[in-house]
């Protein structure tokens, strides 16, 4: 399994290279990180930092 994301910008000529060959799970970290980070509802966060745990844990394939 391919846990690479290419996410090049193709508004630019020849497409952007900032986070092509991110792993994914590092993408879904840092959004995770973001929207706990956001929030003032306290159940939110704690779910949310569940899943960032949980995604932790996760060994990479």
């Amino acid at each position: 399994m391919n846990d690479q994301v290419d996410l090049r910008d193709s508004s630019s000529v020849g497409g952007g290279q900032l986070l092509a060959g991110v792993p994914a799970r590092l993408l879904r970290l840092a959004e995770l990180q973001a929207r706990r980070d956001q929030t003032s509802d306290p159940d939110e966060r704690r779910a949310i930092q569940r899943e960032i745990n949980a995604l932790i844990r996760q060994k990479p394939s």
